[in-house]
C-alpha cells in the first residue's frame, strides 16, 4: 500500500506515546507480539443510509465522503486493497472473495477491505495472551465478524457484546415508523488461546437470600455441600476418609483431601447435627454475578455530561474501564488504533496500564493532551506530528486537510470538521468577551498551505465572509509569510479594529507557520472560550 506520511519519520514502538497517521502504516513499524490488549472504535458513521454503503458510484458519493471521513466508497484504493487481500495465502482471502460475490464491489466491501488490512496487523501485534475488542454498529458488525473469524480464527471468538447506548427512534415518515428503533452498538471480543480473562462482576441482587445465616460477628454466610451428590456419578479419585467422615455414596467429595484440610484449618467447615460436613461461604467474599454480553448499565454521553468533550463518537470512560479491567492487567500495553479523543488512553492510565493511541487527526491528538489529560496526566509525546517547519511543510503537501486542522488548533480555535462547502472557513472560535463594536463574539480562521505567494482574491473572499457573518475578527493562516508589499494588508486594514476592554485588536490579521517556528509568534487574539468546557460555545459552534 502507498502511504502519504513523510519519510524518515520515527514511528518505532514506544509505550505511553501518541502517533499521528494511518494506523496501518504506524503498526507496520512495530514488532510481532508486542501488544497485550487492543480496543478499536473504527471509523464508521452509524447514521449513514444503506444507499451510501451499498452503492458503487463513487462520483455520486464524493460529497458524502468529503463530509464524513469515516465513510468509504469503491474506487482505485479499494481495488488495490482487493488485489492485496485476495492474494494467495492472505489471512482474509476467503472472506474477501466471498464478499466479492455478495455484496460485490460496493461501499460495504470497501469498508470491510479497509478494516481487514488493519485487523491483520492487529493480529500480528497481539501477544499469545492478548485480546482485541472491536466496536461497531449493526450495519456492518456481521461482515466484520466474518472477517475476524478468518483473521483471528473462529475458535478465538469470545463474545458479541451488545451495549445498550440509548433509546433509539424508529425511522419513517411522520405518520408511521418503518422499523424498530436502533439503540445498541456491538463490541466483538476475540482472545488469543493463552489469554487470561479477568471477567467483570456485578452485585447480586439476591445475595441476602443466598446467604441466609449470620455468625457472631455479623458476617452473613451460606452452607454448601462438601459431598458430591449421588446423581453426579462415581468419582473414585475423590472417595477418601477424612477425620472419620466418608461420603456414603461413591460420588465422593467435592474437593481434594488437601484442600478440605485447608478449609478446616481456616474454620470454613461446618458440621450439621447429623454430622454432615458443609463448606462455609461468606457473602462479603462473593465476587457477585459474572457480567453477561448485554450491557445496559452504562449510559452514553449526552450534552450535559461533564465527561463530554464535544468530540464525535466519544465513548463513556466507564465502558473502556470495564473492557480493560476484563482483559488486561497493570503494567500491560493497551493499544487504541483509532483513538479519537483518547477515552481508551485515559481508562488505561487510570487502571495502571501503558497506552498507545493512533489517529489520523492531529486535532484529536492535541485534544487528548491539552483537554482530556489537563490536570490529570502528563501530556504524551506525539510521534508523526510536525515538530519543525520542514515537517509542517511535508504535512501540508501530503495531507492538506490535516494540516489545516493542526494549524487552526495552534490559534486556540476549533477546526472545521467539514472538508467541503465550508465557505472557506477552516476554524472558528468564540471570544470570552464581546467587542465594544456591534459585532458578534465569533472569530474565524482560514488556512492556505500551498506555495502561492499572492492571496489577494482569497483574502477578499475571507473579508466578505467576516462581514457577512458579522464576526469580530479573523486570522488568515499561510505556510510562509505573505510578502510585505502585497495588497492584502490594505484590504485587511479597511476592516478596522475591535476593542475589548483596554485592548485593541486588528479585525483581520495574518500569521504564517514559518514565523511560528522561527520566532514563536502566534496571532494576537483576545481570550477565547474553551469549546470543550463551555456548553454555550459548543452550541454556537455546532459541536
Amino acid at each position: 500500500m502507498h502511504f502519504n506520511t513523510p519519510l524518515a519519520l520515527d514511528l518505532a514502538l514506544a509505550p505511553n506515546h501518541l502517533y499521528y497517521g494511518d494506523c496501518l502504516e504506524v503498526m507496520t513499524h512495530w514488532p510481532d507480539a508486542s501488544v497485550d490488549t487492543i480496543y478499536g472504535d473504527p471509523p464508521f458513521n452509524s447514521k449513514a443510509t444503506y444507499s451510501i454503503l451499498w452503492g458503487n458510484d463513487a462520483g455520486k458519493q464524493k460529497a458524502q465522503l468529503d463530509a464524513f471521513t469515516d465513510m468509504w466508497t469503491w474506487g482505485a484504493e479499494a481495488e488495490e486493497r482487493l488485489r492485496h487481500l485476495t492474494s494467495e495465502g492472505h489471512p482474509a482471502r476467503d472472506t474477501i472473495r466471498a464478499l466479492l460475490i455478495k455484496p460485490g464491489r460496493s461501499g460495504m466491501l470497501a469498508y470491510v477491505t479497509y478494516m481487514a488490512e488493519r485487523l491483520v496487523e492487529m493480529k500480528r501485534l497481539l501477544k499469545p495472551t492478548g485480546a482485541i475488542y472491536l466496536h461497531c454498529d449493526g450495519t456492518a458488525s456481521h461482515y466484520l465478524k466474518y472477517a475476524m473469524d478468518d483473521i483471528f480464527g473462529p475458535a478465538n471468538y469470545r463474545n458479541e457484546i451488545a451495549w445498550h447506548r440509548t433509546g433509539g427512534s424508529a425511522k419513517g415518515n411522520q405518520h408511521k415508523p418503518r422499523k424498530f428503533g436502533a439503540s445498541k452498538d456491538y463490541i466483538l471480543f476475540y482472545a488469543m488461546p493463552k489469554h487470561q480473562f479477568n471477567g467483570v462482576y456485578v452485585p447480586d441482587p439476591d445475595a441476602a437470600q443466598r446467604y441466609p445465616k449470620g455468625d457472631e460477628k455479623g458476617r452473613r454466610f451460606a452452607l454448601t455441600p462438601l459431598w458430591r451428590s449421588a446423581g453426579m456419578g462415581p468419582r473414585p479419585s475423590l472417595c477418601y476418609e477424612w477425620r472419620g467422615y466418608t461420603n456414603p455414596h461413591p460420588s465422593g467429595w467435592r474437593v481434594t483431601m488437601e484442600n478440605l484440610e485447608q478449609l478446616y484449618q481456616q474454620g470454613r467447615v461446618y458440621f450439621s447435627e447429623k454430622g454432615t460436613p458443609y463448606r462455609i461461604r461468606y457473602m462479603d467474599e462473593d465476587k457477585g454475578i459474572l457480567l453477561d454480553d448485554m450491557w445496559t448499565d452504562i449510559s452514553p454521553l449526552t450534552g450535559k455530561n461533564k465527561e463530554r468533550l464535544g468530540y464525535p463518537t466519544q465513548k463513556p470512560l466507564a465502558l473502556l474501564e470495564r473492557i480493560l479491567t476484563a482483559s488486561s492487567n497493570a503494567g500491560e500495553l493497551v493499544l487504541d488504533p483509532f483513538c479519537g479523543c483518547g477515552t481508551t488512553l485515559e481508562a488505561g492510565l487510570k487502571l495502571g496500564r501503558q497506552v498507545i493511541g493512533i489517529d489520523v487527526s492531529v486535532f484529536a491528538l492535541e485534544l487528548i493532551n491539552t483537554v482530556r489529560f489537563a490536570g490529570k496526566y502528563p501530556a504524551l509525546p506525539i510521534k508523526g506530528i510536525p515538530t519543525d517547519f520542514d515537517s509542517a511543510e511535508r504535512l501540508a503537501q501530503t495531507n492538506p486537510f490535516q494540516f489545516e486542522k493542526w494549524a487552526v488548533w495552534q490559534t486556540g480555535m476549533m477546526p472545521n470538521v467539514r472538508q467541503t462547502s465550508d465557505s472557506g472557513i477552516d476554524g472558528q472560535g468564540i471570544l470570552g468577551m464581546s467587542p465594544e463594536e456591534d459585532y458578534t463574539a465569533l472569530t474565524l480562521a482560514q488556512v492556505k498551505g500551498g506555495k502561492q505567494r499572492s492571496y489577494v482574491a482569497d483574502v477578499e473572499r475571507f473579508c466578505y465572509t467576516l462581514i457577512e457573518r458579522n464576526a469580530a475578527c479573523g486570522v488568515f493562516i499561510t505556510l510562509r509569510p505573505i510578502g510585505k508589499r502585497s495588497r492584502v494588508y490594505a484590504t485587511a486594514g479597511r476592516l478596522g479594529t475591535i476593542t475589548i476592554g483596554n485592548a485593541t485588536y486588528p479585525r483581520l490579521q495574518f500569521w504564517s507557520i514559518q514565523e511560528f517556528y522561527a520566532h514563536g509568534t502566534r496571532p494576537k487574539l483576545p481570550p477565547l472560550v474553551d469549546p470543550y468546557k463551555d456548553r454555550t460555545a459548543q452550541t454556537l459552534l455546532d459541536l
